[in-house]
């Protein structure tokens, strides 16, 4: 199954430390489950208890402090039987908006957020454009998502963003924006900005830049923060077996100057010598006959 954004939500509060967003429709476990929150006045960036944050950026402009996040995880049965999560941040800080994704078609063996990169600055104009110039590969098809948002000093500019793209050799995908909306805070005295959008790609050559613009509706004192993800599909490896089998070679022994053993020289005829003997070395003595009369023995 190809990796798809299968269902999301949105959410917005003013002036609160917490915000509740609904679970989109029919996790199953195994999902990935996406969260993009931004807050104001912000030591810290939204948490939502269970999650991994995976990319926070924090920008001022003045005292005015704007902080997000992106945090995923992966769908379990408690996930199934949720009805939302709540979004948090410290006393004090500020919550305005959050969205969140379901996205279907992923092997859970891998951390599902496949490339990552954030961008924060300043604005300098009316218009800012956000974004970064940097390589993401992507091996197979992806799921691509821009989440930026801005705090600006004057009250209720409704700021729009547009312009989402990828830069990559092939055509720019076609995007959904899903979220772009303002919430006040401080009293109404600053808004807080969340534009979402993301993309659906076959496309897997090298990505070398993304971006996205913002008309602040002439109010040019903003802090801007904002994260692009490639979330990637699996891909089965398939092993080339036959690369490992191998035809063994057997060598012999080759002589560069043969040696031609002369094998009559080893084809001795033996020589076997008998006993030799030595007359001086009789074993017996003849008798020798005396002179004196033989007188024979009487029975």
């Amino acid at each position: 199954m190809s990796i798809a954004v299968a269902s999301t939500t949105t959410a917005s509060t003013n002036n609160a430390s917490s915000l509740v967003i609904n679970k989109p429709s029919s996790v199953a476990i195994g999902d990935v489950l996406v969260i993009a929150a931004c807050c104001y006045v912000s030591t810290e960036t939204p948490s939502i208890s269970g999650f991994t944050k995976a990319a926070e950026v924090m920008r001022n402009s003045g005292s005015a402090v704007i902080g997000i996040s992106l945090s995923w995880r992966i769908a379990t049965a408690s996930d199934v039987s949720a009805s939302n999560y709540t979004i948090t941040v410290s006393s004090g800080q500020i919550l305005g908006i959050a969205t969140m994704f379901r996205i279907t078609g992923w092997t859970p063996d891998f951390n599902p957020i496949f490339t990552l990169n954030t961008s924060s600055q300043n604005s300098t104009g009316v218009v800012t454009t956000v974004g970064n110039t940097f390589t993401a590969a992507r091996p197979s098809a992806s799921s691509l998502l821009i989440i930026a948002s801005a705090l600006g000093s004057a009250t209720d500019r409704n700021p729009t963003w547009a312009g989402y793209s990828v830069t990559s050799g092939v055509s720019n995908p076609s995007w959904i924006e899903l979220q772009d909306i303002e919430a006040l805070v401080e009293s109404n005295n600053r808004y807080i900005a969340q534009a979402v959008a993301y993309a659906t790609t076959t496309n897997n050559t090298d990505i070398t830049q993304w971006a996205a613009t913002i008309d602040h509706n002439n109010d040019n004192t903003a802090a801007v923060g904002s994260i692009f993800i490639v979330i990637q599909q699996s891909q089965n490896v398939t092993p080339s077996v036959s690369l490992n089998v191998i035809t063994p070679e057997m060598f012999g022994l080759v002589a560069t100057n043969p040696v031609v053993i002369d094998v009559g020289h080893t084809n001795i005829t033996p020589v076997i010598s008998g006993v030799m003997t030595n007359v001086n070395n009789q074993i017996w003595t003849p008798e020798v006959k005396t002179s004196a009369a033989w007188t024979p023995e009487i029975k």
